[in-house]
């Protein structure tokens, strides 16, 4: 593909550009329909099957989350920290992850 001189003008005859770079065929598409329709995925409740238990799911994957404390326990945690010697992830892990199985099992139980 060949690099355009770079300048401070736009170039005074595009057509050439156009075909160039295919440009064209670029914008036909656009005013084209789709010849296939987006799959939209069956809920929960047809597949007996809850959004974590999807098979496509990694473990090795991690997702970013963030978290907003206060002052006062953002300084208890760092506290917990220095004096574990642990990280403030872990810490929170910890206890987080525990505390997602419970209320799920605690809803889930409702649901039965």
């Amino acid at each position: 593909m060949q690099k355009l001189p770079l300048s401070s003008r736009p170039p005074k005859n595009n057509s050439k550009y156009l075909d160039e770079f295919g440009l064209e065929k670029f914008i036909q598409g656009a005013n084209t329909e789709r010849t296939q329709t987006p799959k939209i995925p069956e809920s929960p409740i047809e597949t007996n099957q809850f959004p974590w238990e999807d098979p496509s799911l990694r473990e090795d994957v991690l997702k970013l989350f963030n978290l907003r404390l206060n002052e006062k326990y953002f300084k208890k945690l760092d506290y917990l920290a220095q004096t574990t010697k642990e990280s403030k992830q872990k810490i929170l892990l910890d206890i987080l992850i525990p505390g997602i199985d419970a209320s799920l099992k605690k809803i889930l139980e409702k649901n039965i």
